[in-house]
């Protein structure tokens, strides 16, 4: 059984929750009250423990791993919590909002040797699993050039970090392309 705490409480939490009471091998056992709002209701929705905060939830017992789903400002906040918990941590993209921080936790999770990954569920699908495979074994030839148009409309009330000037759509919704182009071309040089 893997005991999973959540950071965050939104509708991405709320939708986690749902996929982790699909599995058997999956519970989820805590929840922290963050910026966005109180673990409350929907811990209580589950049975789960609420916690103050990140390191809370990452020190308790009852929490094998932790999956953070905050406002994407914290998200480093989470991750530092877990692994200095030594807890296996997987967070939504962005990891951090910097290069620099993004690579000092990296480094955290490497020397605590802690799992660290940032979910970019966008590698994962099907269709994009397929043209991966392709490019890498050559299929169609050496892949040189990667275009991607990628968006739909969007309320800026619904989506207030999408028109953040600390966050914006490149980190959102730009970070897709980016991962498709690093993975298919590879590492960036220049």
């Amino acid at each position: 059984m893997l005991r999973l705490g959540i950071v965050g409480t939104d509708h991405i939490a709320a939708r986690m929750v749902k996929c982790a009471a699909q599995l058997a091998d999956v519970r989820v056992t805590a929840i922290a009250t963050t910026a966005q709002g109180p673990a409350g209701p929907l811990a209580r929705s589950i049975g789960a423990t609420v916690c103050d905060s990140e390191a809370d939830l990452a020190a308790r017992d009852d929490v094998d791993a932790v999956y953070i789903c905050n406002s994407r400002p914290n998200h480093a906040l989470g991750v530092r919590a877990a692994i200095a918990a030594g807890k296996p941590v997987l967070v939504e993209k962005p990891i951090a909002l910097s290069a620099q921080e993004t690579a000092a936790l990296v480094a955290a999770a490497r020397k605590a040797k802690v799992l660290l990954v940032e979910n970019l569920w966008c590698l994962t699908v099907p269709a994009a699993q397929a043209m991966i495979e392709h490019a890498d074994r050559q299929t169609f030839g050496k892949p040189v050039l990667f275009s991607l148009d990628f968006g739909f409309p969007v309320k800026p009330e619904l989506y207030p970090a999408l028109f953040s000037p600390q966050l914006g759509v490149l980190r959102d919704r730009g970070v897709y392309g980016v991962a498709f182009a690093r993975r298919l071309l590879g590492p960036i040089e220049d």
